[in-house]
């Protein structure tokens, strides 16, 4: 593979298992709120487990966070979180959408030279569309991540239940090797 990009499969195998710890997550109503690189570890066994629970939260308790400061690694905010929105699972699957593009890529989605030019590419630029930087990745892959990727999150994947029922259900056949 080319440097910082990972195989299709490989990436969808961490994918799938960063989802199912999303899915324990949310399913206990905590939102992650930090989801990046940083905070995804390797087992033994070349498994994916998350970590780094610092900034994460109840679904149901208010935020102590300041109005004026960015909870999170800017690169990796949700568009509701720059917007000071209410926050809900989906803003995690929206992370696990960039983490998967950097993984198909070895790129970032969005991104600038301040934190300002992020935040506002995050707020306002659309997703680039995988298959224009990684042409062998499958349809059914690049619908997924553009839906974990859109700025409204009542588009996305609420949770990462439904992100990893989503991961599971795509159909690898259509994969050449990648």
């Amino acid at each position: 593979e080319e440097a910082g990009r990972l195989d299709v499969r490989q990436a969808l195998t961490i994918a799938r298992e960063l989802a199912s710890a999303l899915e324990h997550v949310h399913d206990a109503g905590v939102i992650h709120r930090d989801l990046k690189p940083a905070n995804v570890l390797l087992d033994a066994q070349g498994r994916a487990r998350l970590a780094d629970f610092g900034l994460a939260r109840a679904e149901d308790l208010p935020s102590l966070t300041s109005l004026f400061a960015i909870p999170g690694t800017p690169v990796y905010l949700s568009p509701e979180q720059v917007r000071g929105l209410p926050l809900e699972p989906a803003l995690d699957v929206h992370a696990l959408g960039l983490l998967l593009f950097e993984l198909l890529t070895g790129e970032r989605a969005f991104g600038g030279s301040s934190l300002e030019e992020i935040v506002q590419s995050i707020a306002r630029d659309p997703a680039p569309e995988i298959r224009t930087l990684r042409p062998e990745v499958p349809a059914s892959v690049s619908a997924l991540l553009a839906r974990c990727l859109e700025k409204d999150p009542a588009r996305r994947p609420p949770d990462g239940r439904a992100l990893g029922v989503a991961l599971r259900s795509l159909d690898l056949g259509e994969l050449r090797q990648a």
